[in-house]
């Protein structure tokens, strides 16, 4: 087995998995509307509604599915949006989700 390898991972991807998964926050139901490349988020615990842009509406898509890394995040975003996954569109994703964390509409947890 080469040295940089352990069990087929490369060690270089060993310091480079992330360790946080993100998850819609299932203590709260979301009613979820979408109109174009727009869409509102309803709470029904505190009643707040928030407006997402394109890359919003796709994440939270995405995160109804399953949980997500932000690197997973950003490239399943990106396919339904039609964009190319780069660093800047990760730069956003992970700007997001600290809003997203912020209003209450998703939390972070270890990767199982």
């Amino acid at each position: 087995m080469p040295a940089n390898q352990t069990h087929g991972v490369c060690a270089s991807q060993l310091t480079t998995m992330p360790t946080t998964e993100w998850a819609i926050d299932g203590d709260a139901e979301w009613l979820f509307r979408q109109w174009g490349d727009e869409c509102v988020v309803y709470s029904c615990v505190s009643g707040d509604t928030h407006l997402l842009d394109a890359l919003g509406a796709a994440s939270f898509t995405v995160l109804r599915q399953a949980p997500a890394t932000s690197e997973d995040l950003a490239r399943r975003a990106a396919f339904q949006l039609g964009l190319e996954p780069d660093e800047a569109l990760l730069g956003m994703t992970e700007a997001l989700l600290g809003d997203f964390e912020r209003i209450g509409l998703v939390r972070q947890h270890p990767v199982q």
